[in-house]
């Protein structure tokens, strides 16, 4: 779905940044899940070239890959069996990221609509 596809990946994405945060990964994988999320979900938003990168990118498979080696690497440190609850830093991360994607998702629809362009004329 070309518009609220793009949102559900990165609200997704951000679901994996949020429990990584929660897990206590160190800050310094923190943003390097954020740069690999807001690089997949602003690059998605561009009409088929966005979606082969993020098809070749795999976004979600890196940033679980990350978070999985950061919590691997606190040997000594056993991790919570109930995570802490959202805390307005979470939702702010999380906005913080949708917000951006949303205004360019809108910004290249309006831009192909007003060269009437069509997604259905672009594919075939």
């Amino acid at each position: 779905m070309p518009v609220v596809g793009d949102v559900l990946v990165t609200a997704c994405g951000a679901v994996i940044l949020v429990m990584a945060r929660q897990l206590g990964v160190p800050i310094i994988v923190l943003i390097r899940m954020t740069y690999n999320l807001l690089v997949n979900g602003l690059l998605g938003t561009v009409p088929l070239v966005g979606d082969l990168y993020s098809f070749q990118f795999k976004c979600h498979a890196k940033n679980t890959a990350l978070l999985l080696r950061a919590v691997k690497r606190r040997d000594d440190v056993a991790c919570d069996i109930v995570a802490p609850s959202l805390s307005i830093v979470d939702l702010l991360v999380v906005l913080a990221l949708m917000v951006p994607v949303v205004l360019l998702i809108g910004y290249v629809s309006l831009w192909l609509w007003d060269r009437e362009i069509h997604l259905v004329q672009v594919l075939f």
